[in-house]
């Protein structure tokens, strides 16, 4: 620098060089370094303290986010080698309330973890659940009830897509089957559901579990819909050239269009769950008028006022009477004289026609047990097409022989109706001279003292030791559809049975 002479020493004079943008900010009043002090977390007071003031005083919402409301004033030349160093940084994602906001996969993880401890989340002040959020978080509801509908269910609004709002409810999955009969039984206008589409994650699958993964997709749609076979009906093009299904949706002449409809999903998240979204729950076709039941004008005396095909207890009653070798003609003629009683048909199984058990005589006819010449084979593949039946497998190991326990959905029931705080019997003798694998039999009885087979279990070898492999499957599989069940006695009929593990 440069000096000069004054009275009183020599001073100091400053560079003729060309004033910086800091000199020319103090003669304006304006505050250089004030990016800089906010990002050290100073307050707006230390502006004043320094003696330099702003010409207008910022608002809070400036202060708190100086990019929301425009373009930040021009950071000075001394400091703009240690901004380039530095990364852009949103002043959205620095302001309180985005950072309050939860993040997607970590809050809904959370939310999983939360529902498995069994207590809900507690999202931060302020913030707005995400959907999945919001999904995780609801009850599961497991009516007490052998089958239940969607009357017996509190069902919640959340937001789905654009914008729309679903109304779902969280069940356990292995009751998916007990919600669909119920709601196919529904009084005010009884029906049948069938799976219309179908979605399955294959098992050997390798990808990273997602929070709304879902592991199977199934859509149950009304079995008077979705195509309209009435004139002047929509139907669909692909209808006409789709392969014949193993499970049929129904006969052509009862499509009437209806658009009831249900979705069901189970989650990676919990496996164990059913996410079941039930937005259209009116049984009706396009233009919003009923389609078929009472409600139905056009349905009046004809099979559309009723369900599209006949009960499971119909269905079981029927084969049981060919089963033990009664003709058909006695079947129709006792059918034809109790409906003729009550004055009419009143309900779907009372339009029980002569074809329909002839079919199901021819079906049992051709019907065998035998599947291949191996046994382990043959079992193997009636497992495969049974599994509904099956309540518990084990195949030929080199230190055990196969177990196979049997149950149908009307001995489930059973069970759970006349075993619950009542006595179970066991019968381990029956086909021990006759049959080349015994058949162990559990029994209930009615209130008539009657009794019914209400499982039954094959080995080829039967022995008390092996109880303890099928038993608690058993119990299990009934306290999955009633949890309140309890028995009241267990009766055998051999002493040398696992007391021990039937206790």
């Amino acid at each position: 620098q440069r000096t000069k002479k004054k009275a009183g020493g020599l001073t100091p004079i400053p560079s003729r060089a060309k004033p910086t943008n800091e000199l020319r900010k103090k003669k304006r009043g304006e505050i250089p370094s004030r990016l800089r002090l906010r990002a050290r977390g100073l307050p707006p007071a230390s502006f004043e303290a320094s003696g330099n003031k702003p010409k207008t005083p910022a608002p809070p919402s400036q202060t708190l986010a100086p990019r929301a409301a425009g373009r930040p004033p021009r950071r000075p030349a001394q400091h703009t080698a240690e901004v380039r160093r530095q990364p852009a940084i949103r002043p959205a994602l620095r302001s309180p309330s985005a950072s309050s906001a939860p993040f997607a996969p970590q809050a809904a993880q959370a939310a999983i973890h939360a529902l498995r401890s069994g207590r809900p989340p507690t999202p931060p002040p302020g913030a707005r659940m995400t959907r999945w959020d919001e999904i995780l978080t609801l009850p599961v509801q497991n009516p007490t009830i052998l089958e239940f509908s969607a009357a017996d269910i509190t069902w919640s609004m959340v937001e789905g897509w654009k914008d729309s709002m679903d109304r779902l409810a969280l069940i356990p999955f292995s009751r998916v089957g007990d919600f669909v009969r119920g709601e196919s039984n529904n009084k005010a206008c009884p029906t049948r559901f069938h799976v219309e589409a179908r979605r399955r994650r294959s098992p050997t699958m390798t990808c990273k579990p997602k929070v709304d993964g879902i592991l199977e997709y199934i859509l149950y749609w009304c079995s008077f819909g979705p195509d309209d076979y009435r004139k002047g009906g929509a139907v669909r093009p692909s209808r006409s050239s789709c392969g014949k299904r193993k499970t049929p949706a129904g006969r052509p002449n009862t499509k009437r269009g209806c658009v009831c409809h249900f979705i069901v999903k189970r989650l990676i998240a919990e496996p164990s769950l059913a996410l079941v979204i039930y937005n259209h729950n009116k049984h009706v076709d396009k233009k919003g008028t009923p389609c078929h039941g009472p409600m139905d004008k056009m349905a009046v005396g004809t099979k559309a006022m009723f369900a599209p095909y006949i009960s499971d207890e119909l269905l079981l009653e029927v084969m049981s009477l060919l089963y033990v070798g009664i003709p058909v003609e006695t079947i129709m003629q006792r059918h034809t004289e109790m409906v003729e009683k009550q004055g009419g048909p009143s309900n779907r199984d009372d339009l029980l026609t002569h074809r329909y058990v002839r079919r199901l005589e021819r079906k049992m006819r051709r019907s065998v047990y035998e599947l291949d010449d191996d046994d382990a084979v043959s079992m193997n593949k009636w497992v495969e097409n049974n599994q509904d039946c099956v309540f518990f497998y084990e195949d030929f190991s080199d230190n055990d022989t196969f177990v196979l326990g049997i149950q149908t959905d009307w001995q489930l029931q059973q069970m759970i109706q006349y075993g619950s705080r009542s006595l179970l019997a066991s019968d381990s003798k029956f086909g021990t001279n006759k049959l080349k694998y015994p058949v162990h039999s559990i029994l209930v009885f009615d209130q008539q003292k009657n009794a019914i087979p209400v499982a039954w279990i094959i080995t080829p070898n039967f022995t008390h030791g092996e109880i303890h492999r099928w038993m608690g499957a058993l119990y299990d599989r009934v306290r999955t559809k009633d949890p309140t069940w309890q028995l009241g006695g267990f009766i055998i009929d051999d002493p040398l049975t696992d007391v021990r593990t039937i206790r």
